[in-house]
């Protein structure tokens, strides 16, 4: 009774502890000791056993961690369905902590057998657990982004995401990299509570503790790395990139008055509001960037939206990228209806002259949100759209241009929505050329709550990655500047301190954005595959040697 009593502690404790090391509380040093209590529980119990504890802590982090989810309930989705939506999802990113606890459990009792309380188990043993552990936890973090059509919110590795010394290591394995040294360090702090409580049991001396030295060593090496590459990265700004003003507008337009027809006159005001100031700043603009769906209708097929859009652009004579609803076309049916229509999630860009240059078709859509499954073969699914309205995915990036001040060509590539939490939407964008990302989100589905901090946490790792800036423009959200060494613009590290971010109604900065000959990051080159997809197999072969060793037990 005892034991499961502190268990249950245990698992609790790393769960909350977690769930600080990520907005709105945000103390990122939490992720350091938070898995813990997690591994010292794990430690002591079966494979199977370790499965429901795991599972218990994931669920009970991600409870806390997407509560923003319940602010659905008051943007157009019934709260009934946004609770168990919440807990539904809760629940099943639980299943990957679960299963990271059954295949350590059975990794410590293959290592970490203690004959006796007065003899603990010797170093040699323990120490490649600091690997280990490491390596099934980006595993399972890997297969949770992949598996289905994929969730990698919040990664272990995102919690660092203003940790900048650390942050650089995403260079060179992403996410997962960082994550890896994260569990590592946890691991040795709790390998050496283990020996040193063990040893003071037995009434013996404390020896070196190898574990948490070789840990420390790491944690310092890579401290002092990251801090050399962020100076050496600014020192080398002026010769490796070149300046791009940008303008990012955001409109506040709350969810509710998004489609509605009666306030598509209000939409318009916003937007030209903004776009006045953009006149009044007195300095040449390279490029103004526009949210997600900033504008009512559909393009390019209703001439007073592309008027609207096309004048403004005339009237700043500078480029702009628009977020809007594209219809492409409609599917071959005999008697098509209004939800026939072949829709996408789209940005146009519209040069100095007001003509529309480019366009890009996000191609990593929400499910269930944008559509819903066999919408595209089955016309009764489109009909029940939560939108109204099924959308349609890309099949390609596109890389747009602009023209800098110098005559120079900028190219740049937009990921809307949350596809900045995909790490290889973004690393295709740069493999294909873009050298600047444009992240064009409407966060005002959860506006009020964490989510659009959370989300703009997952675009300062897209940078790092590719050692590219970004420019996020939200119509009700985070709406910053990222250079490429992860670090946030100064203006919006204060907005967000005072939570005030709905107050903008535009920002402005000049970008540093990396010649088109420079040499791609090892991340670009290579993505997962060095790491975290290697770390997937792993975790799998040991998933499998953690069920066969509890279908022996029983």
């Amino acid at each position: 009774m005892r034991g499961s009593l502190l268990r249950s502690g245990g698992v609790v404790c790393s769960g909350v502890l977690l769930a600080t090391a990520f907005p709105p509380v945000g103390e990122a040093q939490a992720a350091w000791l938070a898995l813990v209590p997690l591994i010292l529980v794990i430690r002591t119990v079966s494979p199977g056993r370790a499965f429901y504890w795991g599972w218990g802590s994931g669920t009970l982090f991600w409870m806390i961690a997407l509560s923003w989810l319940w602010r659905l309930g008051h943007t157009g989705c019934p709260m009934i369905v946004a609770v168990l939506a919440w807990l539904a999802f809760s629940l099943y990113l639980g299943l990957f902590r679960g299963a990271f606890a059954a295949t350590a459990a059975w990794a410590f009792s293959v290592l970490d057998r203690k004959p006796t309380r007065e003899e603990p188990v010797p170093f040699r043993r323990t120490l490649p657990l600091v690997v280990i552990l490491p390596v099934l936890w980006v595993g399972f973090e890997y297969l949770r982004g992949v598996v289905g059509t994929g969730f990698p919110w919040n990664g272990l590795g995102i919690s660092q995401y203003r940790n900048l010394p650390v942050l650089q290591l995403a260079e060179w394995g992403g996410v997962g990299l960082v994550s890896a040294v994260v569990v590592a360090v946890n691991t040795g702090i709790a390998l050496m509570l283990v020996r040193v409580g063990g040893v003071y049991m037995g009434g013996r001396r404390v020896r070196v503790q190898v574990d948490l030295m070789v840990v420390l060593v790491l944690l310092v090496l890579v401290w002092t790395s990251g801090v050399r590459r962020v100076h050496a990265l600014r020192a080398g700004a002026a010769e490796e990139t070149r300046p791009v003003r940008v303008v990012a507008i955001q409109p506040n337009i709350p969810q509710l008055k998004k489609w509605p027809e009666a306030f598509s006159r209000e939409i318009y005001a916003s937007l030209e509001e903004r776009m006045d100031l953009v006149k009044a700043l007195q300095a040449q603009i390279d490029l103004v960037v526009w949210p997600e769906t900033s504008v009512p209708g559909y393009l390019p097929h209703e001439a007073e939206v592309d008027t609207f859009i096309s004048q403004l652009a005339r009237e700043t004579a500078t480029p702009l990228l628009v977020g809007a609803m594209e219809i492409g076309g409609q599917y071959p049916v005999s008697e098509p209806q209004s939800w026939d229509w072949i829709l996408h999630n789209s940005a146009f860009l519209y040069d100095a002259e007001g003509n529309s240059v480019d366009r890009y078709r996000k191609q990593h859509l929400v499910p269930f949100g944008e559509y819903l499954p066999m919408d595209e073969h089955w016309r009764w699914v489109r009909r029940v759209a939560p939108l109204g309205f099924s959308c349609q995915a890309g099949t390609t990036g596109t890389v747009f241009r602009v023209e800098a001040a110098g005559g120079e060509s900028i190219p740049f590539s937009s990921l809307i929505c949350f596809e900045d939490v995909f790490a290889d939407v973004a690393r295709g964008m740069v493999r294909n050329g873009a050298r600047m990302l444009v992240n064009q989100t409407n966060d005002a589905w959860v506006d009020g709550s964490v989510g659009p901090v959370q989300h703009m946490s997952h675009c300062v790792f897209r940078c790092v990655e590719n050692r590219v800036p970004a420019v996020r423009a939200a119509n009700t959200g985070v709406t910053c500047f990222i250079d490429r060494t992860g670090q946030i613009d100064e203006t919006s590290r204060g907005i967000l301190k005072r939570n005030e971010w709905d107050r903008i109604d535009y920002r402005s900065e000049t970008m540093a954005v990396p010649q088109e000959n420079r040499v791609p990051t090892f991340y670009t080159r290579f993505g997962d595959w060095p790491l975290a997809i290697p770390s997937a197999a792993m975790a799998l072969l040991a998933g499998v040697m953690a069920w066969r060793k509890e279908r022996k037990a029983k």
